[in-house]
């Protein structure tokens, strides 16, 4: 029988999340289960949980097209590269040495790129041009994403700290007070919530309420709150999304600014020509 690539996962045909050994046990004795190597939205969906510094993390990116830079597509070799590899930011926010080798062939010229392609997909720089082409296109790519996200990073940090202080308070009965006040159109902070959230801007607190007023609507909530085992459910739940979109901003904004300080090395040595 084929050997399974991960030692646990959900059986749709058993409705079941199921463990699999690979050696045979005896009763009472300790079993190891190895997590393997995945990334944070793979630890959330195989399961359930989320590292809070991941060195395995990572944002997966497609390559520039190079009609994007003003040149015409890739040669066949190139193209089945690109079919074959997977592209990604890394958890420092870095690009993947396939990813970097795709940029600069998408922003090298036809005649660079049949001259001298080679040296990128040995990981050598082709032209200053060329790599300032290419971390201005990835800084802004990297932004134009982040602004896709219905929050920014300060409003996740709030919601992930309310949502914390919801589920570790004594209370679920405080909990579904704090969410009858919201559905009445209050905007309380009860006494659970850490008072530093008070230090965000009102314009961030505004924000979060109206996601938290999103979360109860699309969870089915009503006025009266009686189950409280679906509310604590949900709101761990929500907590492992926000914490799993804010690790996912955070590479795209780590490679924002490794992207920039690439940008002003770059700049500086075409002055220094």
């Amino acid at each position: 029988m084929r050997e399974r690539l991960r030692d646990g996962g959900y059986d749709t045909n058993l409705g079941a999340y199921c463990f699999y050994a690979r050696q045979q046990y005896k009763k009472g004795q300790q079993v190891l289960l190895c997590y393997g190597q995945y990334n944070d939205l793979e630890l959330l969906e195989y399961y359930g949980f989320l590292l809070p510094h991941n060195p395995n993390n990572m944002v997966y990116l497609l390559p520039p097209d190079p009609l994007e830079f003003g040149h015409s597509n890739l040669g066949a070799s190139s193209q089945h590269l690109a079919c074959r590899t997977r592209f990604h930011l890394m958890a420092n926010g870095n690009p993947s040495f396939s990813l970097l080798a795709a940029m600069r062939l998408s922003a090298a010229s036809p005649a660079l790129r049949k001259s001298h392609g080679y040296h990128a997909l040995s990981g050598q720089q082709l032209s200053i041009e060329v790599d300032n082409d290419v971390y201005r296109w990835l800084s802004e790519k990297c932004q134009k994403l982040l602004a896709k996200f219905p929050t920014i990073s300060q409003e996740d940090i709030v919601l992930v700290k309310i949502l914390s202080a919801c589920c570790d308070s004594n209370g679920s009965q405080t909990v579904s007070a704090f969410l009858n006040e919201l559905s009445k159109g209050r905007k309380p902070f009860p006494d659970f919530i850490d008072k530093d959230l008070l230090t965000y801007s009102p314009t961030v607190l505004e924000n979060v309420i109206k996601q938290l007023l999103q979360m109860m609507k699309v969870e089915g909530f009503k006025k009266g709150f009686s189950d409280h085992t679906k509310i604590a459910y949900a709101f761990e739940r929500w907590k492992a999304a926000i914490q799993w979109r804010l690790s996912h901003k955070a590479v795209l904004e780590r490679c924002i600014q490794y992207s920039n300080r690439k940008l002003l090395l770059l700049n500086k040595e075409l002055l220094d020509r």
